[in-house]
């Protein structure tokens, strides 16, 4: 069977949109390059400079009104190395050298490695879905199915910088307790990204509704207090991010299998942000 395929050619590139997706694909590698040299706190914070990145280009691809492809697809490949590769790496150089006992005689260097590969697998594989599913319909990406992996990455993230700020006193670095831990929140938002389980898209909420003015002095109050804790602060906001797709699961399961309450029209679901934008958030 003969295949004939077409041939496109790319006559041009929106310059802003692609230096910003590109920056993000640089924080990755950086992130990369840092935990090699066992400067985990500073990699951590190279993901979340990564994830501004990520979610300005998509922003700067609306005001300009170029949208693209090619912006699509090297978002993508960026947010491989960037919410994929880099948190993995990160957990792996971390957890390897405290040689954590497990459970069940597993040896520890292989389960560490399988957890962190499993990791990069799932948010491969969330990018994957999202290049297949997208659509241009603007209206049905209002919210995500299954955890984006930014908030992955940012969740693990959060998970070293808030750690770190910790005293070494602390009842965490006393115990242990943070090798542990790491583990898995690595292996709960890799299951987490190939679930169904519906996540608000929080930009798209933030940047595309009307609010009270009070709701913009609660904003202002938010972010200061990020700017004075932004360790605590930054943990805390991605947990509960996390949790709350679980949560309204959970109390979606219970009202409806439980309860037998009808359900209420949901919003069209798909696992990434507005196709209007030149880059997504997965």
């Amino acid at each position: 069977m003969n295949l004939k395929l077409k041939r496109k050619r790319l006559k041009s590139v929106a310059i802003l949109p692609t230096l910003l997706t590109v920056g993000n694909g640089v924080c990755g590698f950086a992130s990369v390059v840092e935990a090699s040299k066992n400067n985990f706190e500073t990699s951590a914070w190279l993901i979340f400079l990564g994830m501004f990145f990520d979610a300005m280009d998509g922003m700067a691809a609306r005001l300009t009104k170029t949208p693209s492809n090619f912006g699509a697809q090297l978002d993508s490949l960026c947010d491989v190395i960037t919410f994929g590769l880099a948190p993995a790496f990160l957990v792996y150089s971390m957890i390897l050298p405290t040689h954590m006992r497990l459970p069940l005689g597993l040896g520890p260097t292989k389960t560490f490695w399988l957890v962190c590969a499993f990791y990069a697998v799932c948010a491969m594989l969330r990018l994957a879905k999202f290049n297949v599913e997208t659509t241009l319909d603007t209206e049905s990406h209002q919210s995500f199915s299954g955890l984006p992996s930014p908030a992955a990455a940012g969740m693990i993230a959060s998970t070293v910088i808030f750690t770190a700020d910790l005293p070494d006193y602390s009842l965490v670095k006393n115990l242990s307790l943070f090798p542990k831990s790491l583990l898995y929140v690595t292996l709960i938002t890799a299951v987490l990204m190939i679930s169904k389980i519906r996540y608000m898209h929080v930009t798209s909420r933030l940047l595309r509704s009307h609010y009270r003015f009070s709701n913009l002095i609660q904003l202002l109050l938010i972010c200061l207090l990020v700017a004075m804790k932004p360790e605590l602060c930054l943990w805390t906001g991605m947990m509960i991010y996390v949790l709350i797709g679980p949560v309204m699961a959970l109390q979606y399961f219970y009202e409806i299998k439980i309860l037998r309450k009808p359900a209420a029209n949901p919003q069209p679901v798909t696992s990434e942000e507005p196709a209007d934008k030149d880059v997504k958030t997965t």
